[in-house]
């Protein structure tokens, strides 16, 4: 994991001998401290604006998830998901972890996850989820999702949600591509790009949405 708030200032996440680490550098990487031995194997996630004169951050040893509220100088241990693929904070209270097949949602700066899952319906086979784009706090999109076909055909899906991550339907774009899309990412509600797609006008209808 890496997380940079600005130009300067960013954390890195690793291992040396088996333990984690996450060094810290407030020189754009030309130095680094050792910020903390508790967390580091997963990903790492700064919110880019200070809150009381302080970063906060969020990081995994996975399923362990630590948080801090002092630019990292001291981290604590808060609710354990699965290992996230993605991390991601709207502000200091609302955040998204993508975990294979379903996405936790916080209200509470992650001190506790609600578990929302990826729909099985209209044929999915793969209802798994690798990486996410915010567009807005409502408007959600995803990648990584397969459905079948008949004749053992399959074609990638993009996962959407429209109430913040807690009910999800997918899009099945105007392809015959059998592979799952890998990378996401949206300018806005109506323009967004995936491997080997783009579209105009959100990616058509929503084909299902999960009542969780």
């Amino acid at each position: 994991g890496i997380s940079f708030v600005n130009k300067d200032t960013g954390w890195v996440g690793g291992t040396t001998g088996g333990v984690p680490f996450l060094w810290k550098t407030t020189n754009a990487g030309v130095n680094w401290t050792i910020n903390s031995t508790l967390t580091g194997r997963g990903k790492v996630f700064f919110l880019k604006y200070k809150v009381n004169g302080e970063y906060i951050g969020w990081s995994q040893d996975p399923p362990n998830m630590y948080k801090t509220t002092n630019s990292g100088n001291t981290w604590f241990q808060i609710m354990d998901i699965a290992a996230a693929s993605q991390i991601y904070f709207i502000d200091e209270n609302t955040g998204w972890a993508a975990t294979g097949d379903n996405v936790r949602k916080t209200t509470n700066g992650g001190i506790n996850w609600a578990q929302h899952f990826l729909p099985t319906d209209y044929g999915v086979g793969i209802n798994q989820m690798k990486i996410f784009k915010l567009v807005n706090k409502d408007t959600l999109y995803g990648d990584f999702g397969l459905r079948d076909f008949p004749n053992g055909q399959a074609r990638g899906i993009i996962w959407v949600s429209t109430n913040g991550g807690v009910n999800w339907g997918f899009k099945q774009p105007d392809t015959i591509i059998s592979k799952r899309f890998r990378g996401i990412d949206f300018v806005n509600k109506d323009t967004g790009w995936s491997s080997w797609i783009r579209t105009n006008d959100g990616g058509g209808q929503i084909i299902i949405t999960r009542i969780n």
